[in-house]
């Protein structure tokens, strides 16, 4: 098994590297990037307008982040989509279950050292910005969290469909799923009770953000939190035992 997983980080070890820098890259970029069109740029002014602009646009620079971190991964997948090593493969003592474990367990690893990566960036920042500009920023460590487990329940619904069609027909089949999730989701919020030009219900939501990173949140959403890791780690474990029953079954639809 190690040497499986050797063989993983070694053959996508660029894609790992970027994998892991480039989320933390991406929410540094908006901390000096000033918001205003003043010519006089300085450090200590952007420091200043993003440790003021509330916790929308750092939310979104770790999305952007963590976007490129899920696409990036898929090199995991895309680098054994050839028939001769999937035969070969499943022909060695570890089988199957080796294989698609290697690749589960590069993409846990790598997600989970460009989150560590991301957390300490965020504690440097907002002790770079204390030391400057005197300003308290957010801290956004247990967001950073739960996209930590979004990524990790996104990629558990991702890996089945990649390694049964591979990883350009999975993506393909999941971005349907996800489209059609969409669309209901768009007509019940067009007909339903709760309307789209509600600004109660937008307020709400940045509300319910901003209590979740304070830590000012019901009983109730407390104890669904404790349980939050529990469920990603159950999920990705079922998809780990799906993608094992699906992983030859795909094999026949490699091109190579």
């Amino acid at each position: 098994m190690k040497g499986l997983l050797y063989k993983e980080f070694c053959q996508n070890k660029l894609n790992i590297l970027l994998s892991m820098l480039i989320p933390s890259l991406f929410f540094l970029i908006p901390a000096f990037i000033p918001m205003d069109d003043s010519s006089d740029y300085s450090v200590v002014n952007s420091f200043t307008e993003y440790a003021n602009s509330g916790i929308l646009i750092k939310i979104l620079s770790l999305m952007i982040g963590l976007m490129m971190l899920d696409m990036m991964t898929f090199s995991f997948l895309s680098g054994d989509e050839i028939k001769k090593w999937a035969y070969f493969s499943a022909s060695t003592p570890k089988g199957v279950k080796g294989q698609v474990f290697a690749k589960y367990a590069g993409i846990f690893m790598t997600s989970g050292i460009s989150v560590i990566l991301l957390t300490i960036t965020s504690a440097l920042l907002n002790f770079a910005i204390k030391k400057s500009t005197g300003e308290e920023i957010t801290d956004m460590y247990k967001i950073i969290a739960y996209f930590f487990y979004i990524e990790i329940f996104l990629k558990s619904i991702d890996l089945p469909f990649c390694i049964r069609f591979g990883v350009k027909r999975g993506s393909a089949v999941k971005l349907s799923v996800i489209m059609g999730a969409f669309v209901i989701i768009m007509i019940y919020f067009l007909f339903g009770p709760i309307s789209l030009n509600s600004d109660s219900f937008f307020d709400g939501l940045f509300e319910f953000i901003e209590n979740l990173v304070s830590g000012g949140y019901s009983k109730k959403i407390g104890t669904v939190k404790k349980i939050i890791p529990f469920a990603v780690i159950g999920s990705y474990l079922i998809s780990f035992i799906i993608s094992c029953r699906l992983y030859m079954k795909g094999v026949e639809s490699y091109d190579k």
